[in-house]
């Protein structure tokens, strides 16, 4: 799983965000996740975190910032509340899986400046089987398709249902002081 999504102000573009990590619902409900560079682990009813991968804290599995971390969240601010302004335009494969593909309208245009050498650009793609968002983009992009200079968001969910894909506790855990 990766997201990105970047703000600017101004003529100076901010770079994007990137957020990667592995999210396991299936059997022990696990995650992994990397906002740049702080890291957090959950896994079942344990979790842990860490500002550089080494040290790692005793954390609270239920915490609301890992969920906000997720492409769940942003989801809802991004696609949810414009899905009227989306229409079906066929099926693909995306990152493996066949999926429905929807692309947004021109009502959406205004959401996001363009201009220049970038483009408005409102994509997203549902799983034919399941109906879970594989990926999406929303806001300005540049010619490559990745979001630059302006606004917006994007996601891609990759290695679905990967047997590779696993969680595994942390090795270094420094107990906090009680």
């Amino acid at each position: 799983m990766t997201a990105a999504g970047g703000t600017s102000a101004g003529a100076s573009p901010s770079p994007a965000l990137v957020i990667s990590g592995t999210v396991i619902n299936t059997g022990q409900r696990s995650l992994w996740i990397n906002d740049a560079g702080a890291q957090y682990i959950v896994i079942g009813d344990q979790a842990w975190s860490s500002l550089d991968g080494t040290a790692w804290y005793t954390a609270t599995p239920n915490d609301a910032s890992f969920a906000s971390l997720l492409p769940g969240a942003e989801y809802t601010t991004w696609f949810n509340g414009r899905a009227a302004s989306f229409r079906t335009v066929g099926e693909e494969a995306r990152n493996g899986v066949q999926c429905l593909r929807y692309k947004g309208d021109d009502s959406l245009s205004g959401v996001a400046a363009s201009g220049g050498t970038t483009l408005f650009r409102a994509e997203l793609w549902i799983s034919k089987s399941g109906g879970y968002p594989v990926s999406g983009v929303f806001g300005t992009t540049d010619r490559t398709g990745a979001i630059s200079g302006g606004s917006g968001y994007s996601f891609d969910v990759t290695h679905i249902n990967d047997p590779a894909n696993k969680v595994t506790a942390p090795a270094n855990v420094v107990p906090l002081p009680s």
